[in-house]
């Protein structure tokens, strides 16, 4: 039998049964496992050897970041092309924690083909992998930036909801792009007299990056200014659930609808914001960079941002704590922000868009009820 073969087997009938990984970490284990048979070959699992394996990683290395994503880069099949490319083109190539990831999800693999004895050997067993120290990748907004980011004239490009919001959630709440797409319209929330956005599973879909990611976040005052709430109560009036009901989810991921269109289009060509260490992601290194210049301890500042730390339970530290949420929202506000001129919200502005997002709901959830039909027969 074929890779290939093995991998469908490995997908259909070990990992559901098995694995402990969630829908995102099945998708991404299937993914590199593709990716070996696409650097190494469709090859019967007699043909592999320990150079596979170190043949592999030495390819990831060197490999381009989401390259299949990239339309450079989509319609390449070899391995060898799309090399080729990523020089030419000078390619952010993935980091070593991802190299190492890939590689684990590989090992996985043969792992189970070692264990019902149809391999004898690791094919990794002698390999290097890089080291896994961070490097630096991103890089936060500059001053310069926001002002460009947010320059009113720039704005004109934001035509619907989440290209308008998104942008300023990011900014004055420091969440990840994910957190902010998957958002329900339940998630934003009035306690103890404060607004609070949730980052947590509670809804369909949702996903958290690690336990300690959980946490209720303190809305800032500016954000409610301009009228956010007024804008979640329009999305609620037209019988939606998700804060930007209209957006579809690419293999699951919520932020990718919001993170490309910024990325590739309103940074690089509307603001001329070129370099490639600079994304949306640069937010959250902005509202974390800002929140330490201001004074805040990295333990208060991981409550509002879901990073990190060791040694402290994730879920005390970060979610909802009545005792601390009076102090969250005093350290959101102490952090110290660029401040924006901006245009408030105008309730309705949107309302074309939250029509078809109130059709798309209404229609999934008619299929939904279908389906649910048939399977009862």
């Amino acid at each position: 039998m074929l890779l290939s073969q093995w991998l469908d087997e490995y997908m259909e009938v070990y990992l559901p049964a098995s694995s402990n990984l969630n829908a995102k970490g099945r998708t991404e284990a299937k993914a590199s496992i593709e990716l070996f048979i696409t650097i190494i070959g469709d090859k019967p699992l007699g043909a592999i050897t320990t150079r596979d394996g170190q043949a592999f990683v030495a390819t990831l290395r060197k490999w381009p970041n989401h390259a299949s994503k990239k339309s450079e880069f989509r319609d390449l099949t070899s391995a060898a092309d799309i090399l080729r490319v990523a020089k030419e083109t000078r390619a952010v190539t993935i980091s070593p924690v991802t190299v190492i990831n890939r590689t684990n999800y590989v090992q996985r693999f043969f792992a189970w083909l070692k264990a019902r004895h149809e391999i004898h050997f690791d094919p990794f067993e002698g390999t290097l992998l890089p080291d896994a120290t961070p490097r630096l990748t991103r890089l936060p907004f500059s001053p310069q930036d926001i002002q460009t980011i947010f320059d009113r004239e720039h704005r004109k490009w934001a035509e619907t909801p989440h290209q308008f919001w998104a942008p300023l959630i990011a900014f004055y709440t420091g969440a990840r792009v994910r957190e902010i797409g998957q958002l329900y319209l339940d998630d934003i929330e009035y306690i103890q007299d404060v607004w609070v956005m949730h980052v947590a599973e509670r809804f369909p879909g949702q996903q958290v990056k690690t336990d300690g990611s959980q946490r209720a976040i303190p809305l800032r005052k500016e954000l409610i200014d301009l009228g956010f709430l007024d804008y979640v109560e329009d999305v609620r009036a037209h019988g939606a659930k998700l804060l930007f009901p209209y957006t579809t989810w690419t293999n699951g991921d919520a932020g990718r609808p919001i993170a490309r269109p910024f990325n590739e289009t309103y940074l690089r060509v509307v603001c001329g914001i070129l370099e490639p260490e600079k994304s949306f992601h640069c937010f959250r290194h902005l509202f974390s960079t800002q929140a330490e210049r201001s004074g805040l301890t990295d333990g208060r500042i991981s409550q509002l941002t879901g990073h990190k730390l060791d040694n402290v339970s994730a879920l005390r530290k970060n979610y909802i704590q009545a005792a601390t949420l009076c102090q969250r929202h005093k350290d959101i506000h102490q952090i110290e922000l660029p401040s924006l001129n901006l245009d408030r919200y105008v309730p309705g502005q949107f309302s074309r868009h939250l029509a078809l997002g109130a059709t798309k709901q209404h229609k999934a959830e008619v299929q939904g009820e279908a389906d649910s039909g048939e399977s009862a027969q």
